[in-house]
């Protein structure tokens, strides 16, 4: 083995082990966070700008969130249609590696072997069996069945699927076979094995920044006025998207490969230090270094020359993809044509369906999931605990001992003296001239003493004269309860 295939190794090794593929290596094209619903987004209200059955809100973001969740991994391996040949991803141009090595590292890591873009969009199998743990069968066709039986939220998500792919194909990278991933600390690592890597897909990278700051883009009122179809179906759109990408720009790559005809230079222009290229309609393609030599996508007026071209085309083939899916919804449903399912999995086809990258992805998913919920619950916390020292110091510097302190107030109905209480008669107070009690009682008395009052002696013998005292008393005595 010589230095240049031990280089090699090591270097597969180093993706291997440091996860360098976790960066979604020469396959991912608009990022999913900001790129594709960005552009999703547009899609929607443009379509509701031009056809019926307008989409409602929730249907627009069941799109939305469908074209954004098509690259979890490893379904991005199936991003790639080059129209020159029709031909899948191959694993070319990823610089310092040979196209069958990046294909076997691939299938090792990947766990499945590559499909074309057009292949992938209705391949509802493939997408059952091999990628059942991975989102599992999104095909166009999976979006029609479940339409027309009634599910529209899932419809509407499996089409979001779709609606990426159509993304995909207006980024000249996955239309002209160009493997890119972006290594960290590069120079240390071309440094360390000796051979030179690929810098990342310079346009993608801009796309994505681009998003970030525009997120209240508006092509919708520009591309409405005059609009024309580009495409009438699934397959026309992605193809004919895939020409317009391959054949009239460049990825970092693929300037002036000799594998491609197109684009074609129209004139060069001589700016400072650079020679301008220009293409069909005068789009600036690349700019090269009158020292070097050296041609470069990376500046922002081409990316954004780029952009200009090549995101209109994606929305204007989003719309009609979606138009042209109520059509087949309408087909299915009179029963002119018919969907047929997915066969069903085998146990051992699914464990065969097991990808390593995918799971170790899912479990980089989940962990960043935890990291987020705890970055959440900090910050709260955080926050609550400003408040609290907010609230201490101005508690601290407006204190006033004397205007702060209150004496305590209390009634007597706060206090255990609260409760009625009978309290023994005044002997000073004036006494009432009405009151009769004193001169009862003292009848009373008299009557039982026999003192003043017919006599009482308790002998039984005069039985009506103690009926009489025992009345009088008995009247007395209601009296007094009176």
């Amino acid at each position: 083995m010589n230095i240049k295939n031990i280089s090699i190794a090591l270097a597969i090794c180093f993706l291997v082990l440091t996860g360098v593929f976790f960066v979604r290596a020469g396959v991912e094209a608009y990022d999913s966070h900001y790129c594709h619903p960005l552009l999703t987004k547009q899609i929607t209200e443009l379509y509701n700008k031009i056809y019926q059955p307008n989409l409602t809100k929730s249907q627009k973001q069941k799109l939305i969130q469908g074209s954004s969740d098509e690259d979890i991994a490893p379904r991005w391996i199936n991003h790639f249609y080059d129209p020159t040949t029709g031909k899948e991803w191959l694993g070319q141009r990823l610089q310092g590696v040979p196209e069958e090595k990046v294909r076997q590292i691939s299938k090792l890591i990947f766990g499945k072997d590559p499909v074309s873009a057009l292949n992938w969009a209705h391949n509802q199998n493939l997408q059952n069996t091999d990628y059942r743990l991975y989102q599992g069968n999104r095909a166009f066709e999976s979006a029609v069945s479940l339409y027309s039986e009634g599910d529209k939220d899932n419809a509407y998500y499996n089409l979001g699927h779709i609606l990426h792919l159509i993304e995909d194909m207006s980024v000249p990278a996955h239309t002209r076979q160009d493997s890119h991933f972006d290594v960290p600390v590069q120079k240390e690592f071309e440094q360390m094995m000796g051979i030179t890597f690929d810098d990342g897909e310079p346009y993608e990278n801009w796309a994505q920044n681009y998003a970030i700051q525009n997120q209240d883009l508006n092509l919708v009122d520009i591309l409405e006025k005059n609009y024309q179809p580009i495409c009438y179906s699934l397959d026309d759109c992605l193809i004919i998207l895939s020409q317009q990408s391959n054949n009239n720009f460049f990825s970092q790559d693929t300037i002036l490969d000799d594998d491609y005809d197109l684009p074609k230079i129209k004139k060069y222009i001589i700016e400072g230090e650079h020679i301008n290229a220009y293409g069909d309609a005068g789009v600036l393609l690349f700019k090269k270094d009158r020292e070097s030599g050296k041609k470069r996508l990376d500046y922002s007026e081409i990316h954004q020359a780029y952009w200009d071209k090549l995101a209109p085309m994606a929305i204007l083939a989003g719309v009609e993809v979606i138009k042209y899916f109520h059509e087949e919804v309408e087909k299915a449903k009179n029963e002119e044509i018919v969907i047929e399912k997915p066969l069903k999995p085998k146990f051992f086809a699914l464990l065969g369906g097991i990808s390593p990258w995918g799971e170790l992805a899912r479990l980089g998913r989940f962990a960043e999931s935890v990291k987020q919920d705890f970055y959440a619950k900090l910050n709260d916390a955080w926050q609550e605990l400003q408040l609290s020292i907010r609230d201490l110091i101005f508690r601290i510097t407006t204190f006033n001992p004397f205007l702060a302190f209150t004496p305590p107030t209390f009634s007597i109905d706060e206090t255990i003296f609260s409760e009625e209480i009978e309290l023994p008669p005044d002997p000073f107070a004036e006494e009432d001239p009405n009151d009769k009690t004193d001169e009862i009682l003292t009848e009373i008395v008299e009557y039982m003493t026999g003192v003043g009052g017919p006599v009482f002696n308790f002998d039984f013998q005069n039985q009506q004269n103690v009926e009489e005292a025992l009345d009088d008393i008995y009247e007395k005595f209601d009296i007094l309860r009176q």
